[in-house]
């Protein structure tokens, strides 16, 4: 296994964990209307990443399972949400929102710095293109090989 894969299969699995991660905020804080919202988009766009990833491995040769559509699990998806209606909007809640939001924040820096190691990766020079995220909306163009980055 050579750096590339290795750093596909980190990625892969870091991109899961951060979909679950802002399921578990979101959840969690469901009362916070725009936190909730916002925790949930991320969530779709970290799993589509992870199909992403998926396909870009299999044309390497390596098998990635992609997500599930749907990451809630079960009965504690449930308890999370009566907990956030029971909290509603204390003060403690912002606190515990903090706490809540760093996980998924180290997570999210994590995968940004093993996309930025697989868009330096040697095998990258000379490509058409870098990668196929971030949507094209929010790409940076790549001075090596005149294609976008994330």
């Amino acid at each position: 296994m050579n750096g590339i894969t290795l750093t596909l299969r980190v990625l892969h699995r870091g991109e899961r964990h951060l979909a679950q991660e802002l399921v578990t905020v979101a959840e969690r804080h469901r009362v916070e209307h725009e936190v909730h919202h916002v925790a949930t988009d991320l969530a779709v766009w970290s799993r589509a990443h992870v199909r992403r990833l998926a396909e870009t491995a299999a044309g390497r040769g390596l098998d990635l399972s992609a997500a599930p559509d749907h990451d809630a699990d079960g009965v504690f998806a449930t308890l999370r949400k009566k907990a956030s209606e029971a909290m509603g909007r204390r003060p403690a809640t912002g606190l515990l929102l903090l706490r809540d939001l760093r996980e998924p924040h180290v997570a999210a820096t994590e995968n940004s710095l093993h996309r930025e190691m697989l868009a330096r990766s040697p095998r990258h020079r000379g490509t058409a293109n870098c990668w196929s995220w971030p949507p094209p909306a929010t790409r940076r163009h790549c001075a090596r090989c005149a294609g976008p980055t994330p």
